[in-house]
């Protein structure tokens, strides 16, 4: 594997934009429930990396409000949310994803906190053949009021991080 394979997304990116949520959520369902099951039959496990705040209410809408579209059967608050309004709700015949959410010990602590992290995502989701960095199978991004997405936001010093 060359150094240049392991700067670049296995995938490029794919931006969907949508004029309403009511445009969004059957076709987000669709999509999300299409690669969930190739990925699974193709590896067995399916990673998703979710981001928080209002997107949370539309996906859990997406993802277990009854289907009528045709197809087939801050941080630790992000996370409190992610867990009321979806993960709570997934009926246990389907069985409990694993999450890993942050550790909420740390929240003021940023630098041990990304350390902890990164370390927590490394071990649990680096495969053998990706070098040190988890592969995910499908990342679900919303943009904030102010174009901000997954708390980047612009001129932040995490911009210009190059080691994680």
């Amino acid at each position: 594997m060359s150094s240049d394979s392991i700067n670049r997304p296995p995938n490029q990116p794919i931006l969907l934009s949508f004029p309403s949520i009511d445009d969004l959520v059957p076709k987000l369902r669709r999509y999300v429930l299409k690669r969930q099951k190739e990925t699974l039959d193709k590896q067995g496990r399916f990673v998703v990396a979710v981001s928080g705040g209002s997107y949370l209410s539309m996906l859990s809408r997406a993802l277990l409000e009854p289907r009528n579209d045709g197809t087939p059967e801050d941080t630790p608050y992000n996370y409190k949310q992610l867990k009321d309004q979806l993960l709570d709700k997934i009926p246990v015949e389907l069985g409990a994803p694993n999450v890993y959410p942050i550790d909420a010990d740390l929240v003021n602590e940023e630098d041990e906190l990304v350390e902890h992290y990164e370390k927590s995502v490394i071990e649990r989701l680096t495969q053998k053949d990706s070098a040190r960095f988890p592969i995910f199978d499908l990342i679900l991004l919303n943009c904030g009021y102010d174009s901000h997405t997954y708390g980047l936001f612009p001129d932040h010093k995490v911009l210009t991080e190059e080691d994680r």
